[in-house]
């Protein structure tokens, strides 16, 4: 496929370097006041966090009264303090704590169904169509520090997941999930779970994507000059082998299950990728050229969900 010229100019002549100053204290990342609640003469000093993942403390104040007269207590406990952002289902999300829930996905089905129904109506009888519509709403969520490379698409995890690779290399997620059902003239029923993501390792499956990129300008000055030019790489189908799966199993008789996958074939959608070229010149001048850049386009196999306990 032929690309217009001017896709994309990057301009890396005269590159100035600058040198940051670093001081010899630690940098102060945030300061903690363990119990702000409790009296100035016996609470505890502000904690200054200089480091990701510092352990730091907070209190919990609980009164009780016995004849009028009432006591209060701090109860102490400590917590790994992070400060971080990342990609959330809809947004970006705040993380400060290494044991906070975040939100890894969430979904909204809408079932339809219909029914025929007899009714009266100034003697006669009649049938109708009556239609009722069923709600389900899904949310999946994990500790912070149980966030690993399977949960949210282009972050690799907190790094602090301790069950995210199973016994023989696989990826696996656990996850936290809610599902509420809310009925047109019932209550809103809703049940929690646990739910594994597991990533076997398979044949890595790759294709071959091309693109033919050329431009005809003028180099206003000497240096190096970069060309991009974007592309999209169309669906591609990978088949995905058989395979056997270990995994855990919850609900009120917890144990582990094994299972045997049949070989699929799934089509993954398509990707964008860029075309680089690189040119340079001693001196202004005008330059032309046609290339054809190549690129191997890597893709996995989507992860398997173990079922819910019934």
């Amino acid at each position: 496929m032929r690309i217009s010229p001017w896709a994309g100019l990057l301009l890396l002549g005269n590159t100035v370097l600058s040198h940051a100053v670093h001081d010899k204290a630690p940098r102060a990342l945030a300061t903690i006041t363990p119990c702000p609640a409790a009296p100035v003469s016996f609470a505890p000093p502000p904690i200054t966090v200089t480091s990701q993942y510092q352990e730091v403390s907070t209190c919990e104040a609980k009164t009780a009264c016995l004849k009028r007269r009432c006591t209060t207590q701090y109860s102490y406990h400590t917590y790994d303090y992070v400060s971080t952002i990342i990609p959330g289902p809809d947004s970006p999300i705040t993380v400060t704590r290494t044991d906070q829930s975040v939100l890894i996905s969430h979904s909204s089905t809408t079932i339809t169904s219909t029914a025929l129904v007899t009714k009266v109506r100034f003697g006669h009888r009649f049938t109708a169509t009556a239609t009722a519509y069923t709600t389900q709403v899904k949310e999946w969520s994990a500790l912070y520090k149980d966030i690993g490379p399977l949960a949210l698409p282009g972050y690799e995890g907190s790094g602090l997941c301790q069950s995210c690779k199973g016994p023989h290399g696989e990826k696996r997620q656990q996850l936290e999930v809610i599902e509420c059902v809310s009925h047109p003239k019932g209550p809103t029923v809703c049940r929690g779970g646990v739910e594994d993501w597991i990533y076997i390792p398979a044949p890595t499956s790759t294709s071959k994507a091309t693109a033919v990129c050329s431009s005809k300008a003028v180099a206003p000055s000497a240096g190096t000059f970069i060309f991009a030019f974007p592309q999209h790489a169309p669906p591609a189908v990978i088949h995905v082998p058989a395979r056997t799966v270990t995994y855990t199993v919850g609900g009120p008789h917890p144990g582990v299950a094994t299972t045997t996958l049949t070989e699929t074939v799934t089509t993954l959608p398509g990707r964008d990728w860029t075309a680089f070229v690189t040119r340079s010149f001693v001196r202004p001048t005008t330059f032309d050229f046609t290339v054809t850049v190549t690129k191997t386009i890597f893709y996995t196999v989507p992860p398997w969900v173990a079922p819910w306990p019934t």
